[in-house]
Formats: structure tokens, C-alpha cells, sequence
């Protein structure tokens, strides 16, 4: 399992709304793909999280 962590940055630039629309696609794929109904590959969390989290994260 990989867990994916983006804070928002930019939204506004259309470059970025883009890249931001071809990696959720791609998750998608891939989860799709390789996951299953109750387990899939890539966690993806698109939003701001703590330091703590964060390292805790990193701790797993």
C-alpha cells in the first residue's frame, strides 16, 4: 500500500488543475486495476494535513 499525500497548491493555474486531474486519473487506474472492493493500492489525500500526522505516517 502507498499512501499519496498532496496539499493543494496553486489551484488556480490551469497547468496545475490539470496535472491534479491526470494523477487522479491515474490513481484511479491503478486502484482499479490492482485493488479490490475492500483493499486498493494507493491511498490518495489531497489536502493539508499536520507535521504530526505527517511523521506519524512515515512512522508506519
Amino acid at each position: 500500500m502507498y499512501v499519496m499525500i498532496v496539499t493543494p497548491s496553486r489551484i488556480t493555474v490551469p497547468e496545475y488543475a490539470m496535472m491534479k486531474r491526470e494523477l487522479e486519473m491515474t490513481i484511479g487506474r491503478v486502484n482499479g486495476e490492482f485493488g479490490s472492493i475492500s483493499w486498493f493500492p494507493i491511498i490518495y489525500m489531497y489536502r493539508k494535513i499536520s507535521d504530526r500526522a505527517c511523521f506519524l505516517l512515515q512512522e508506519c
